[in-house]
């Protein structure tokens, strides 16, 4: 995962600092955006995926980063790809301070209009933009929209590590806020459902 917090003063393969590694990773996504861009339009759903996943890494994204993403949000079919958009939507306005996050993911996810992947993303990302209680509608809400389809969408999302990517819904929601500083009510509420899962790292990272 491309970091977007400080990294801790460890070396890569190559004996740089993993900072300095991000940080060039994050330049060159920057000036090949125009590329990633026209991949989100092409035809198979993990290149899809995985261009919105580098898009959100752009360490200073154009406008029509942005625009693009939400662009293909609009229009596209598969579950796994507009979670990825919505995490790379959510994830960029994060990052840049755009305090319409909170509004928007909060208008995503209380839709029930709004295909249930496309609200579990918003819920997440909801988790991600802002330190406010978290509503007892959004706990009812992973419950409500986690079936079968949505887990095996969440398998195809390449924001969580692998070993997240198998340890169900429990794991993904450690990893918005880390296992040790998730909230009060996360916390019941994952311990009413089954089990944390073995989560060590943030969906964001930021």
């Amino acid at each position: 995962m491309v970091r977007t917090e400080q990294d801790r003063e460890t070396i890569d393969g190559y004996g740089r600092t993993v900072a300095w590694t991000c940080q060039a990773a994050r330049e060159a996504v920057t000036v090949d955006a125009p590329l990633l861009i026209g991949l989100l339009d092409d035809p198979t759903p993990p290149v899809r995926a995985n261009a919105a996943y580098a898009l959100a890494g752009a360490l200073m994204p154009p406008p029509e980063v942005t625009a693009a993403l939400r662009e293909r949000l609009v229009v596209e079919t598969s579950p796994a790809v507009r979670i990825s958009l919505v995490l790379a939507l959510a994830q960029l306005a994060v990052e840049h301070a755009n305090s319409d996050v909170v509004a928007w993911t909060a208008a995503l996810w209380a839709d029930p209009g709004n295909p249930p992947d496309v609200r579990f993303a918003a819920a997440l990302s909801w988790l991600c933009a802002t330190t406010a209680p978290v509503p007892d509608r959004m706990l009812d809400l992973f419950t409500e929209v986690v079936d079968a389809r949505l887990a095996e969408a969440r398998d195809d999302v390449p924001w969580p590590n692998h070993h997240l990517r198998r340890s169900g819904l429990a794991a993904w929601l450690v990893a918005v806020e880390g296992e040790s500083q998730a909230r009060p009510e996360h916390e019941l509420w994952l311990k009413r459902q089954g089990a944390f899962g073995q989560a060590c790292t943030r969906l964001f990272d930021l």
